[in-house]
C-alpha cells in the first residue's frame, strides 16, 4: 500500500509543480498537494492543512523564496523546507541553508528530491521526539522544583568520603526550615558547626555506624539563623559505588521541634504526676482493668443485659471479676494506711484486704463500670495488714483516651474514715441519748408531781396515826414513794441540763466510804483493792451524785463477777496536754481527777459496747436491772464537765475511766447542814402557785400548820391578779415553773415588775437552771418533803 505524503508547493509554474509531484509519485508515494504563489495563499494554506514538507521555488517574479521561508519559520511549525529551483547558485543555496532551509534540489536533477524529502522527514521526526522529551523533562523538573519548594521535608545528599561527610545538594526549602540558603548550607563544615554541642558526640557515632550499613536515622538539633535551635529528624539511605563502598547518603530532614516539645511536656507531666502520686497524702493506687473490661464485653456478647441481676444469680462472679484487676503501682500513703512493709508487700496483699462481706459493695462498683460511669465513690469496710479494721471512702476515676474510657490506668484513691466513723457513732449515740433524755425528763416531771403529795403527806400521817399496823402501812407507803423518787432522780440525773448543788469535794473520802460499803455488802469472793493518793485534788461537784456514780459502777462490777474476782478502785491526779487529750473523746487540755473502776469479770461483748449508756438498756436478767444505772452515770459525769470511757473484752473484764475537772486551789469543804428541827413561821403571807391540786393542798396544809398564811393560785393568770392586788403584803412567791401559759417565769417577771425586791422560791419536777436576773432566792426540786420546804422558806425569809 502506497505511503501518503502531504506536500505544500510554493511555485509560480503549474507545470513545474506537476513535474515535482510526478517525481515523488514515481518513488511510490501517494501525494496530496497544493500549489501557492503568493504570501497570502501560503499563510492560508499553512493554517488550514497538515503538511509533511514544503517545496519552494527560489526565484519567482512576484514572490521570493526567502520571503516564503520566513513565513513558514514564523508560523512556528517545524516542517522540512526544501528549495527546488533551476537558477539557484551555490552561494545563494548556502545563504538559504543558513537562514533555515533544510536542503535544495535543482530542477535539472530531481532524482535527489525524494531522498532529500525522506531524509528531512526523518530529521523532523527526531527533532519532534527531542522536543517532546525536553518538554517532558521540563515539566518533570518544574514539578520536582515545586515539590521541593513546598515540601515540609528538606531533601539532602551528602558525599561520604571516609570519615567525613560533605553536603552536595540540599533543597531550597531548607531556608524556610533553618533560615539559611541552600548554598550556605552546602558550605563545607556548615552541618558540623550548626550541630548542637550536646548532640554532637551522639549523632557522629550514629552517622559513623550508619554509613557502614544500609542507612541511619538520628534526631538532633541544628542552629537556626536567628540563633535558636530546631529539632531535626535526619533519615538517610546509603548509596554505594560499583565496588560496594558507601559514597553517598541521601535522605530527608524533617522538623520535629513541636513533637519534641510535646514529648518534653509529656515527660514533665509524667514526672509531675509521679511526684504527686508518690507524695500525695491520699492513699492511691493504679489498676489495669482491661481484662475486666474484656470480661464485661464478653458478658454483653452472651446476652447479659443487667449486671446487678447477673451478679445476684452468680455471686461467685464478683470474686472472679476482682481477680481480673491488676495493681500497677501504689503510693507511700497507701503503704502506710494499710500497715504494709513495702509497696510490693501491699500490691501482692491488696486482694486479701477485702473480706467476702464487702463483695456486695464491689458488685456496685462493677455495676457502675457496666453503666458507663467513669467517676464514682463508695464506702467499704476492710482491714489493715496488721488486722486493725479500716473504714474507707474509695474514689474511682477512669481517665479518657481518644474520647473513650481508658481502663489500662484506672486511678483508685482511698480516704481513711475509721476515726470519723467512730466520732459519727458517738455523735449519733449522743443525739439518741439527748432525745431519750428529753423524753425521760418530761416523764420524770409528771412522776415528781405525782410523788410530791405522797412525800409530803406521809410525815403528816405518821403524826396523826397511833395504830401500829396502820403506821407500818404508812411506812411502807413512804418507802415505796422514796424508792420511786430515787428512780425518778436517776432519770432526771440522766436528763440533759440537770444541775445539782455543787461544792468543792475531796473524792478520797468518797472512795473510803464506798470501800467500806462494798466490803461489808459484797460477796467475800470479790477482792476489793484501792489506790487513792493522799494529795488527790478537789473537784467542784455534788457529792451525792458522785457517790451514786461510784456505787452504780461498783454494783455493775459485782454483777459481772458472779464467781468472784478483783474490783480495783483507782484515782490519781492527771494533767492532759493537747496531744494526750485526744486519747479521751471529748476531753480538753487541763487538769483532771482520774477515776478507774476495773473488774476481772465477764466483760462486755463488742456488739453491746455502743449501747451500754442507752437508757433502759441492760444485759441483766429481767427484774435484776432497770437499765438506768450507766445512763445516770453518764449524765452525772457530763453535768460535772467530765468525760467517761470504757474498755472491755468478753471474758477479760471491764474498766471504766472517768475524768473530772480538778480544783487545784485549796478550798474548804462545807460542813453538813443540821436538818433535825423544822422552823415555824410568824404569820408571813406566802403566794403558792401550782397547777397540781394535790400539791397545792398539801403545801397549803403544811404552811398553815407551821404558822404561815398561804394564798393559793391555780394558774399563772390568777397568780398575777392576786399579786397585783396583795403584792405589798406577800413576803414570798412560791411558784411552779412548769405550768401552762402564763408559766412560772411569766409570773416571776410580773411580780418583779411590781416589786423588784420580791423573794422567790421556784419549784419544779424537772430541775434546771432558771435564767432569771437576778436569780431566784431558792429552788425546790419535786418531790420534796414538807420539812425541806419549810426549812427553805425559813432561810429565804431570813435573807437580808
Amino acid at each position: 500500500m502506497a505511503k501518503s505524503l502531504h506536500i505544500l508547493i510554493v511555485e509560480d509554474s503549474a507545470s513545474d509543480a506537476a513535474l515535482v509531484v510526478r517525481q515523488i509519485e514515481r518513488a511510490g508515494y501517494e501525494v496530496c498537494w497544493e500549489r501557492v504563489d503568493n504570501a497570502a495563499a501560503l499563510q492560508a494554506a499553512l493554517q488550514k492543512g497538515r503538511w509533511d514538507a514544503v517545496l519552494c521555488d527560489y526565484a519567482m517574479p512576484d514572490f521570493g523564496g526567502a520571503e516564503a521561508l520566513a513565513i513558514v519559520r514564523d508560523s512556528g511549525r517545524d516542517l522540512p523546507f526544501i528549495f527546488v529551483s533551476g537558477t539557484m547558485g551555490e552561494d545563494v543555496a548556502v545563504e538559504a541553508m543558513r537562514v533555515g532551509a533544510h536542503d535544495y534540489v535543482m530542477k535539472g536533477n530531481l532524482k535527489r528530491l525524494v531522498p532529500a524529502i525522506e531524509r528531512e522527514l526523518r530529521e523532523a521526526e527526531v527533532r519532534r521526539d527531542r522536543r517532546e522529551a525536553e518538554e517532558e523533562l521540563r515539566v518533570t523538573h518544574e514539578a520536582l522544583r515545586h515539590l521541593l519548594a513546598h515540601s515540609p521535608a528538606v531533601i539532602c545528599s551528602q558525599r561520604i568520603d571516609g570519615p567525613d561527610m560533605r553536603i552536595e545538594f540540599v533543597s531550597d526549602n531548607v531556608q524556610r526550615l533553618l533560615g539559611f540558603s541552600a548554598a550556605e548550607v552546602a558550605r563545607r563544615g556548615w552541618w558540623l558547626d550548626s550541630l548542637h554541642p550536646e548532640d554532637r558526640a551522639r549523632v557522629l557515632a550514629v552517622v559513623r555506624e550508619g554509613t557502614r550499613g544500609p542507612g541511619y536515622s538520628a534526631e538532633y538539633r541544628l542552629r537556626h539563623r536567628d540563633g535558636t535551635y530546631r529539632w531535626i529528624k535526619d533519615s538517610n539511605r546509603v548509596v554505594c559505588d560499583a565496588a560496594g563502598q558507601p559514597r553517598e547518603a541521601v535522605g530527608v530532614w524533617t522538623e520535629i521541634t513541636e513533637r519534641k516539645a510535646a514529648e518534653e511536656s509529656l515527660r514533665a507531666e509524667r514526672q509531675r504526676f509521679a511526684h504527686l502520686f508518690e507524695n500525695s497524702p491520699v492513699a492511691t493506687w493504679l489498676e489495669d482493668c482491661t481484662a475486666l473490661e474484656a470480661w464485661m464485653q464478653q458478658l454483653r456478647a452472651e446476652g447479659v443485659m443487667e449486671l446487678r441481676a447477673f451478679l445476684t444469680q452468680h455471686p461467685e462472679q464478683v470474686q472472679h471479676a476482682l481477680g481480673l484487676i491488676r495493681v500497677l503501682d501504689v503510693n507511700q500513703a497507701a503503704v502506710t494506711q494499710n500497715a504494709a512493709s513495702s509497696k510490693q508487700h501491699l500490691m501482692t496483699s491488696l486482694p486479701g484486704l477485702f473480706p467476702s462481706s464487702s463483695h456486695p459493695v464491689f458488685g456496685e462498683e462493677l455495676a457502675a463500670f457496666w453503666s458507663g460511669k467513669t467517676r464514682f465513690e463508695f464506702e467499704i469496710r476492710s482491714a489493715r495488714l496488721d488486722g486493725a479494721p479500716l473504714d474507707l471512702i474509695v474514689r474511682v476515676d477512669v481517665p479518657e483516651k481518644d474520647g473513650r474510657p481508658d481502663f489500662s490506668r484506672v486511678i483508685v484513691a482511698t480516704t481513711d474514715i475509721t476515726e470519723r466513723k467512730k466520732i459519727e457513732a458517738q455523735f449519733l449515740r449522743a443525739q439518741r441519748l439527748e432525745s431519750i433524755g428529753q423524753l425521760a425528763g418530761g416523764i420524770a416531771h409528771d412522776l415528781n408531781n405525782i410523788l410530791a403529795p405522797i412525800m409530803m403527806l406521809t410525815p403528816m400521817l405518821r403524826e396523826s396515826i397511833h395504830d401500829p399496823h396502820m403506821l407500818a402501812l404508812v411506812q411502807m407507803l413512804e418507802t415505796s414513794a422514796k424508792r420511786g423518787a430515787s428512780i425518778v432522780k436517776q432519770v432526771l440525773t440522766f436528763s440533759r441540763g440537770i444541775e445539782g448543788r455543787k461544792a468543792p469535794v475531796q473524792t478520797r473520802a468518797l472512795f473510803n466510804e464506798i470501800q467500806s460499803i462494798v466490803r461489808e455488802t459484797f460477796p467475800r469472793t470479790i477482792t476489793i483493792q484501792t489506790r487513792v493518793p493522799a494529795d488527790l485534788w478537789l473537784v467542784q461537784a455534788d457529792s451525792t451524785q458522785l457517790h451514786q456514780v461510784l456505787m452504780n459502777l461498783c454494783v455493775n462490777a459485782r454483777d459481772a463477777m458472779p464467781n468472784g474476782g478483783v474490783l480495783l478502785l483507782d484515782a490519781q491526779n492527771l494533767r492532759l496536754d493537747a496531744e494526750s487529750a485526744r486519747t479521751f473523746p471529748g476531753a480538753k487540755e487541763g487538769c483532771y481527777v482520774a477515776w478507774r473502776i476495773s473488774d476481772t469479770g465477764q466483760g462486755i461483748p463488742q456488739e453491746h459496747l455502743d449501747h451500754i449508756f442507752d437508757p433502759f438498756f441492760t444485759t441483766k436478767e429481767v427484774g435484776k436491772g432497770t437499765g438506768l444505772g450507766l445512763s445516770t452515770v453518764l449524765g452525772i459525769v457530763r453535768d460535772h464537765g467530765g468525760v467517761i470511757d470504757v474498755t472491755s473484752e468478753a471474758g477479760q473484764g471491764t474498766r471504766f475511766t472517768l475524768l473530772l475537772p480538778a480544783l487545784q486551789q485549796s478550798a474548804q469543804v462545807p460542813p453538813p447542814t443540821d436538818t433535825t428541827s423544822v422552823p415555824r413561821g410568824h404569820g408571813e403571807r406566802v403566794l403558792v402557785v401550782d397547777d397540781e391540786e394535790s400539791v397545792r393542798q398539801l403545801v397549803q396544809l403544811a404552811l398553815e400548820h407551821h404558822g404561815y398564811q398561804p394564798m393559793i393560785a391555780t394558774d399563772g393568770k390568777k397568780a398575777i391578779n392576786l399579786y397585783t392586788e396583795y403584792g405589798e403584803n406577800i413576803r414570798v412567791l412560791l411558784t411552779d415553773m412548769d405550768m401552762p401559759p402564763p408559766h412560772g417565769q411569766a409570773v416571776i417577771q410580773a411580780a418583779r415588775k411590781l416589786h423588784p425586791e420580791v423573794k422567790i422560791i421556784c419549784m419544779s419536777g424537772h430541775p434546771r437552771a432558771v435564767q432569771l436576773e437576778p436569780s431566784p432566792a431558792a429552788f425546790l426540786e419535786k418531790p420534796f418533803t414538807a420539812s425541806r420546804m419549810l426549812r427553805t422558806l425559813h432561810q429565804v425569809l431570813a435573807q437580808k
